[in-house]
């Protein structure tokens, strides 16, 4: 697998507020020293790219210590990621405690810059696109998850006029129950259509943002489309059932017949997935053990 690992900071609010628990985050000294850790003993500089002080959303951080994963990643050379603009009480929150909308708050503690990537992106006002354009940060858009949620719909068209890189993600299992990029490709053709006139976006779009977006968010430039030089990350679908029959285009066909499970997967020059199965994957043990994570969550809920 190409992994992208963030290392995931604390949740500071409590009580109602508090969206995670305090054993899924690290503190600021435990990431600093987990990645000096890495660096030493696994990774070279350049894997350092695929690393990210995380964290998922703005109000977790209150109290400054954005400025501190700033400096951390400068240190050490990795990338930034956080959740921003995905719904309207996170402007009310930023407005109460900080007296001002969460794009301003990133810009006070040096968070608007090239190596950093967000999620979500819904609640952007037109200043706010442009400055992110202009800093050429990244945006990851979920439609699946914002669906969902209802949080709303990525400014998709004019973040990218604006120089943001624009990508695609399924966001996290909470809020989407089967984490398929390939259904996030056709949501977000859908939905944009719905926003912007079904002339103006087109499945290569769509496709466009899963890919060569998706790597431009992630600062790599050895991925996200197929030619010389680049991974050789393939993902190959096949077009036999049914829901296929009659497409005169074969890659609009896997986005709006709604292609859903690749035949094979490729990562690196090495195949991953086989006959739409991953290879050295106990798959029956492993959904038995996921069951019971599951049970367990919901038992001690």
């Amino acid at each position: 697998m190409d992994a992208h690992s963030p290392r995931t900071s604390p949740d500071l609010r409590r009580g109602a507020d508090q969206i995670a628990p305090d054993c899924a985050g690290q503190n600021f000294y435990a990431i600093d020293r987990g990645l000096r850790d890495l660096l030493a003993h696994y990774l070279t500089p350049d894997d350092f790219r695929r690393l990210e002080p995380h964290f998922d959303r703005l109000g977790a951080l209150a109290g400054g210590r954005l400025d501190e994963l700033a400096r951390l990643a400068d240190k050490h050379g990795c990338r930034l990621h956080t959740h921003l603009g995905e719904t309207k009480d996170e402007d009310d929150y930023c407005l109460h405690h900080f007296g001002c909308r969460p794009v301003d708050y990133l810009e006070e503690l040096g968070w608007l810059q090239d190596r950093v990537w967000l999620a979500h992106g819904v609640h952007f006002n037109d200043a706010e696109v442009a400055r992110l354009g202009r800093h050429r940060l990244g945006v990851c858009h979920c439609p699946t998850s914002n669906m969902v949620l209802a949080s709303g719909m990525c400014r998709t068209k004019e973040l990218e006029a604006a120089g943001v890189a624009v990508g695609l993600g399924v966001d996290g299992s909470a809020s989407n129950d089967n984490s398929n990029l390939m259904e996030g490709v056709r949501h977000a053709l859908m939905l944009s259509r719905l926003s912007y006139g079904a002339a103006n976006v087109t499945h290569l779009d769509a496709l466009r943002w899963a890919t060569e977006g998706s790597a431009r968010c992630l600062g790599r430039d050895d991925i996200g489309a197929i030619a010389v030089g680049k991974q050789a990350d393939l993902a190959l679908f096949t077009l036999d059932e049914l829901r296929f029959s009659g497409a005169g285009d074969p890659i609009a066909g896997l986005v709006l017949c709604g292609a859903h499970r690749a035949d094979r997967v490729m990562i690196g020059g090495t195949w991953r997935v086989v006959d739409g199965a991953p290879l050295g994957v106990d798959v029956a043990r492993l959904r038995h053990e996921h069951g019971e994570a599951a049970k367990r969550f919901l038992h001690n809920w």
